[in-house]
């Protein structure tokens, strides 16, 4: 292979690397945002129990949390 096109493979490999990296990176934080939003619910359920409220804390549905991540 000429020299021109194992750079061109190199760089394609390389973007492939940095894609993949982003997308782990993103599927983790996005891991992280959801269990922070469950620790928060039960926080404010736990608010509402000592409060005396019956009702807990009306839940977002996953596919509108998806949205905006």
């Amino acid at each position: 292979m000429e020299w021109k096109g194992r750079m061109i493979l190199q760089l394609e490999e390389d973007c492939l690397n940095v894609y993949r990296q982003k997308v782990n990176q993103t599927r983790k934080q996005k891991a992280d945002l959801l269990q922070e939003l469950s620790f928060g619910e039960a926080d404010i359920d736990k608010i509402l129990s000592a409060l005396g409220e019956r009702e807990t804390f009306p839940r977002v549905s996953f596919s509108v949390i998806v949205q905006f991540v």
